[in-house]
């Protein structure tokens, strides 16, 4: 099963940062300032190629794409992702979600959101890059079997989540 989550903030702020705004958070790289790439049609045209090479069901992208069928950079990115989600996991937020979901960026903790999807099915849903659970192995969509040895069920029979 795959297991991605893109949010345009990362491709936004690529292309901010590139074309002379924003700061950068990602590590998407972005058009240069004063280059045809910072016009709208070079902006579409980043955004096909970052889908092309960072989203994780690219396979499922048209093999042509007219980005003239297109107004904005938003609205070709709205057509390149499934209006519904492939997984409960795999979503696009505003920055402001992002920002108010994050604390504006930073973690606390180990580096990791978890979701219960079903009686002892607790699945990872976002995990830091360098955080101690990217460190330490763990990738989203991953299912939680233990803690310790302590399997899920049984901590939910004695302490529950």
């Amino acid at each position: 099963m795959k297991w991605q989550t893109i949010t345009f903030p990362a491709i936004a702020a690529a292309l901010l940062v590139g074309c002379g705004g924003g700061s950068d958070g990602g590590s998407l790289t972005g058009p240069e300032v004063g280059s045809d790439q910072c016009s709208i049609d070079g902006q579409k045209q980043f955004v096909l190629d970052s889908m092309r090479d960072v989203y994780f069901w690219n396979d499922l992208l048209p093999a042509t794409v007219n980005l003239n069928d297109f107004a904005t950079p938003e609205a070709l990115l709205a057509s390149l992702t499934s209006v519904q989600p492939l997984d409960r996991f795999s979503f696009i937020n505003s920055a402001a979600a992002d920002s108010a979901f994050f604390g504006e960026g930073q973690f606390v903790g180990f580096g990791f959101s978890t979701r219960q999807v079903a009686d002892n099915d607790i699945r990872f849903t976002r995990v830091f890059g360098a955080s101690p659970a990217d460190l330490g192995g763990i990738r989203r969509g991953q299912r939680l079997l233990a803690v310790d040895g302590r399997t899920v069920e049984k901590i939910q029979a004695a302490e529950g989540l």
